[in-house]
């Protein structure tokens, strides 16, 4: 039995490491896929190595991306410090997909696979996207955020000098009355972080007389 020594480092520089048994046949089975993840605008390292293995080929879903150290196609942020490993720098979300290692090996393709999932931080919108909204007081409302990161967010609604919340989810609607008026903050979070979107209001309301007797 020969040992097939796969090394993964990533962000934290974690080390995964699996043995490949060969058989007496023609053909070998790969390894199940390893699923990783990676902070965005961090550093990841592939290790793909073999005593054997003179060439080893890296490839982006069905794409080739390096033959041993001559890289094919991929963003300039792609590069191959040694035979074996692919590192990305900057890693982005559309770095995400599965990566293959692959070494022949006798006529044997031994295949390594790799599904990167890189993090991102909550990215808010507003609707209406306005630095001041003004309302009248009776009418009816609907504040909107969206927000898109891995994993998915948490949205939950705020509005100023209130420690609780007032909403959870993409929308709240208001009944507008003189107590609207104020600040109103969506917040976005995930295990990666928080981003928060901002509502200023202004209330029009009728003048009230109070008859004094």
């Amino acid at each position: 039995m020969r040992s097939f020594l796969f090394l993964l480092i990533s962000a934290g520089f974690a080390e995964l490491s699996m043995d490949l048994k060969q058989s007496r046949q023609s053909s070998v089975k790969s390894p199940p896929m390893q699923n990783i993840t990676v902070l965005e605008g961090n550093e990841a390292n592939l290790f793909c190595t073999h005593q054997y293995a003179n060439l080893v080929v890296w490839l982006y879903k069905d794409r080739v991306l390096t033959v041993g150290q001559k890289i094919i196609s991929g963003s300039s942020r792609l590069n191959v410090p040694a035979n074996g490993v692919l590192r990305l720098v900057e890693v982005r979300k559309e770095d995400t997909g599965l990566y293959t290692c692959q070494v022949d090996k006798e006529g044997n393709v031994l295949k390594k696979r790799y599904f990167l999932e890189v993090l991102t931080y909550p990215v808010v919108q507003t609707f209406p996207d306005e630095d001041l909204l003004v309302y009248e007081e009776g009418e009816k409302i609907v504040l909107r955020c969206s927000a898109a990161a891995v994993p998915n967010p948490l949205l939950v609604w705020y509005k100023e000098h209130q420690s609780d919340s007032i909403g959870n989810g993409l929308s709240i609607e208001i009944e507008v009355d003189k107590d609207t008026e104020g600040v109103y903050r969506c917040e976005a979070s995930n295990s990666v972080g928080k981003a928060v979107g901002v509502f200023k209001i202004k209330v029009k309301y009728r003048p009230r007389v109070q008859i004094v007797q």
